[in-house]
């Protein structure tokens, strides 16, 4: 793809997850994209075969980015422990930089809009968090044995303090933040 190409499409991107940030995946029509983002709707079509398929795109994109920052400098060095705190705050410091991103993920886990299909290559991206975890079941470290209920506890947690810090309900400094990583831990061993 072309600079001014990968340019567009961020454009486009950058404005759908704002505006469903504030109006929802519903009520954001692509004209409204359109506006927003100052791209011409008829090279949005050109991109995008209709909104649907623009939001399954975005969430691949949103589902890769969000896996790689996860598991950034979580390695097969030091404790698992210590990799799981890392990986639990790298989650919670990425959804708290990106609102919108938290909202969008929060709006399409349950939308028929993501397909099947997208949802199925989403799970592809993931597989260094899903096998950050195995490793953790298969050495007898985590006490939960099912990858996808570590995976739906880990979300959970980092999801609700994410959006209680963002909703300034709640201040999470950084030795508040390894402490509550350290809760979700014990919940899991």
């Amino acid at each position: 793809m072309l600079p001014i190409e990968n340019a567009k499409i961020e454009k486009i991107y950058s404005s759908t997850l704002q505006l469903v940030a504030d109006f929802g995946i519903h009520n954001t029509p692509m004209s409204s994209i359109a506006r927003h983002s100052g791209v011409a709707i008829g090279t949005i079509y050109h991109y995008f075969k209709n909104k649907d398929a623009l939001l399954n795109s975005l969430y691949l994109e949103l589902k890769e980015d969000l896996i790689y920052a996860i598991m950034r400098d979580v390695k097969n060095t030091g404790s698992y422990k210590q990799n799981f705190l890392r990986l639990w705050q790298n989650y919670f410091d990425y959804l708290i930089k990106h609102p919108p991103i938290l909202l969008f993920i929060e709006q399409s886990i349950n939308t028929p809009i993501i397909t099947s299909e997208t949802r199925k290559s989403a799970e592809k991206t993931s597989f260094p968090l899903i096998d950050f975890f195995q490793a953790g079941i298969d050495t007898g470290t985590l006490k939960v044995q099912d990858v996808p209920t570590i995976i739906a506890l880990v979300h959970g947690s980092v999801v609700s303090i994410a959006k209680m810090h963002i909703s300034r309900q709640m201040k999470v400094r950084p030795a508040d933040k390894l402490a509550i990583a350290g809760y979700s831990w014990k919940g899991l061993t």
